[in-house]
């Protein structure tokens, strides 16, 4: 259940982890989207949301969508003892699926009943949701996100009893009392086609969730500020200066931010507007802005400020170094070893994996306890690069591990490069050190034998002249003068030997400030490589405004062509109304209402706090008169009930209220009123529907 913080957090923003239902009231910027999602996931069977990677859609469904919901169905439990709509989560792809997706059913369902309830045995997915769905009386919203993760964890699967062919069964089930709506990145758009057979209208009701616009994500930096402060005492309160909110705009927006190993949320799709350099990287606005506030609450300052901005390098900066900040602390081994699981956790096309910290010891060969102690080093909340995914219930297995976000991804490849080639350059030194001292060892070794063959040699003719006459004499002291000199031309040679070691390891030195220098110079240039895109997409940018200008003359003339046909719409759309009421049928006496309405119009009609059959009709072909409305079925409605009817054009609505008396039905309310999404201006129709 969904309820405003008691107290503040210790940030408001969330960084690169993702807001949840207990974090809506500082979740802002979506408020648009969220809307529109909640209105089809309401009046459609079947909706697909997909985006970009890091785009921010699972905050948006969990702490926008699921949050508003359970709002509203708590106050349907307050008011009428029932819930009209219940959302139901879910996310848990790598083990069964369809198991867990029964589960979270079952969970969420009893959360809102008080009592267990039991689903049927069988692998049937619209069996369950039809018992849950009777028990609770309420009609069930079913989200499943990051639904890409089905197709990586499950590439083959297939039939009767598994997901792949239950899902596709549950959505064709008509008059099942759910709507579902799946999540997916827009990378993995094709693989949908799978379930293309199955789900004849897969593609019919889709929406594309985009990066942040500018006045959104001004709403997402100061909004959770204010929600902040107003759960803070005076002394607490924090402020937040103007100039930093257009700094830290203009750094995270769209192809601002690039990593060098990685090139994902660069550029615009191919059918993006013109506008799309006015988007906001979500992910990197959290980042940036979680790093801001930490650093300024641990200088004691109570204003985020330009000039931190400035002092951490800006965003490209912050973003480039998050993973260098978080891993700066390990020994050269744990980076080492680290490069190597990140090997298994992320894919090259930048998609994450879970695996269990067995599994990945296996695969770097080294110890489960050390890998182990390094996976939970990772996950420590200072860090945040991996986080464990806890097993499904009917498996006690280990935990597994997997990055923390979609987004640290192409850091992740980047870090894992670098990573590399240290270890490379080092393998090369130890090998270049090792050949130095296997030269030494083979000089000396040859310096050693020619002086051993000398002083045999000299040992030798000393004692075939030991018997010669005196006057030998002087030539042995000669002999032995000799001897003596060879010695010294051989330690003179040793320590030559010495000073070539010694000269081999300042070479080895040169060597690593060449290395250096050379790093250096390569980081120069790819600096000014980006400061050169940066120029040219600047350059683009100026030749694109004057055909966004011509655009815009054009989308001028359409909006007027548009308002023309609206205008038209808004005096067409002329509802009248006959109700009729206690008609007997096969028997039985039922109460109907009939109306009168436009060609294309949707009709449906609902009453409390009575149940009774919900009633959805659309208008096809010529206008129809006299549509009946039959909400009970073999009884007559009691007094007091009322009966909403709302008949809805795309622009325009007319609603009806009817409340059942004693003698009959009274017409309480019959206006005009716009539907949600619609684009009817105010003043000419200044109602909502409800």
């Amino acid at each position: 259940m969904s309820e405003s913080p008691r107290s503040a957090p210790a940030s408001p923003y969330k960084g690169l982890a993702n807001y949840t239902e207990d974090d809506a009231a500082f979740f802002f910027g979506r408020d648009r989207e969220r809307e529109v999602i909640i209105a089809n996931l309401k009046a459609r069977r079947l909706t697909l949301v997909y985006g970009e990677s890091g785009v921010g859609k699972s905050s948006l469904l969990r702490a926008g969508v699921a949050s508003r919901l359970l709002e509203a169905a708590e106050e349907d439990v307050e008011e009428l003892g029932a819930p009209e709509f219940i959302p139901i989560v879910f996310s848990a792809w790598r083990d069964d699926a369809l198991t867990g997706l029964a589960d979270e059913i079952r969970a969420t369902v009893e959360e809102f009943t008080g009592e267990p309830i039991r689903l049927p045995g069988s692998r049937r997915l619209d069996e369950a949701i039809g018992a849950a769905a009777e028990a609770a009386g309420a009609y069930l919203l079913i989200i499943l996100d990051q639904f890409e993760e089905y197709f990586l964890y499950h590439p083959s699967e297939e039939g009767a009893g598994t997901f792949a062919g239950e899902f596709p069964r549950a959505v064709n089930v008509p008059g099942l009392q759910a709507g579902f709506l799946a999540s997916i990145r827009e990378d993995a758009l094709a693989k949908l086609d799978r379930f293309k057979r199955d789900i004849p209208k897969l593609f019919d009701t889709y929406l594309r969730v985009r990066h942040l616009d500018a006045a959104a994500a001004h709403q997402a930096i100061l909004r959770p500020v204010e929600r902040y402060n107003a759960l803070v005492g005076p002394e607490r309160q924090v402020t937040v200066e103007p100039a930093l909110v257009y700094a830290v705009l203009d750094q995270v927006r769209t192809g601002q931010v690039v990593l060098e190993q990685a090139g994902r949320g660069t550029l615009e799709p191919a059918d993006a507007p013109a506008g799309g350099g006015d988007r906001i990287e979500t992910p990197y606005l959290q980042l940036v802005m979680a790093r801001l506030w930490a650093e300024e609450r641990s200088r004691g300052s109570r204003e985020l400020r330009l000039a931190t901005l400035d002092d951490l390098g800006g965003a490209q900066e912050i973003v480039r170094t998050h993973l260098d900040a978080a891993l700066g602390s390990l020994s050269r081994v744990e980076r080492f070893l680290a490069a190597d699981l990140f090997h298994h956790l992320v894919t090259p096309s930048g998609t994450k994996i879970a695996h269990a910290a067995a599994d990945l010891a296996e695969y770097v060969r080294r110890p489960e306890a050390e890998v182990a102690a390094l996976l939970a080093l990772l996950a420590r909340p200072d860090i945040r690069i991996v986080r464990p995914v806890a097993p499904p219930p009917d498996d006690p297995g280990p935990p597994r591990f997997e990055i923390f976000h979609d987004v640290l991804a192409p850091s992740v490849l980047d870090w894992r490069s670098r990573q590399t080639a240290e270890r490379r350059a080092a393998e090369q030194r130890r090998a270049a050190r090792a050949a130095t001292r296997r030269r030494l060892f083979r000089m000396a070794a040859l310096f050693g034998a020619v002086a051993f063959a000398a002083v045999v040699s000299l040992a030798v003719l000393a004692n075939s002249q030991r018997n010669e006459a005196e006057s030998q004499r002087t030539e042995a002291r000669n002999q032995a003068a000799r001897a003596s000199r060879l010695a010294d031309f051989a330690r003179v040679q040793e320590a030559r030997a010495r000073e070539s070691a010694e000269e081999a390891g300042d070479q080895e030195s040169k060597a690593r400030g060449l290395a250096i220098e050379a790093r250096n110079l390569t980081r120069k240039v790819l600096v000014r490589a980006r400061q050169l895109a940066a120029e040219e997409a600047r350059a683009r940018r100026l030749a694109g405004e004057a055909s966004r200008q011509a655009a815009r003359a054009a989308a001028l003339a359409a909006e007027a062509r548009r308002q023309a046909a609206l205008s038209a719409e808004l005096a067409a759309f002329d509802v009248s109304t006959v109700y009729r009421f206690d008609r007997v049928r096969g028997g039985a006496r039922t109460t109907q209402f009939t109306v009168n309405a436009p060609r294309g119009a949707l009709i449906t009609a609902s009453c409390r706090p009575a149940r009774c059959r919900p009633f959805r009709h659309r208008v096809r072909g010529a206008a129809a008169r006299d549509v009946p409305i039959t909400t009970v079925v073999g009884r007559r409605l009691l007094t007091g009930t009322r009966v909403h009817v709302l008949v809805v054009r795309p622009n325009i609505a007319k609603r009806y209220v009817f409340v059942v008396r004693r003698a009959g039905v009274n017409l309480v309310v019959r206006e005009r009123c716009r539907p949600p999404g619609s684009e009817a201006p105010a003043a000419q129709v200044p109602a909502r529907c409800p």
